[in-house]
């Protein structure tokens, strides 16, 4: 089971099966999002973030689309 640390929006030690692949799908869009900011630690943060949510959407049997960012919201939920 993949658990993130900590997220907006999300909390802390959250299990990401418990939310839905659209959730998931929008909270790897978001990170992808933020993570293009200019701040270096809030940027890393969210590669890192978007990584683990790539991961549990892979082992969904998903495929996350490469331009993820443009249909994400900057700062939303589940980013850094």
């Amino acid at each position: 089971m993949r658990t993130i640390s900590w997220a907006s929006g999300l909390g802390c030690n959250v299990p990401l099966n418990q939310f839905t692949e659209n959730e998931v799908f929008q909270f790897y869009a978001n990170a992808c999002a933020t993570a293009l900011c200019i701040g270096h630690h809030k940027g890393h943060m969210n590669d890192l973030l978007a990584e683990t949510y790539k991961a549990e959407l892979l082992d969904r049997g998903l495929i996350p689309v490469k331009n993820a960012s443009e249909q994400g919201v900057f700062n939303g939920k589940g980013t850094y």
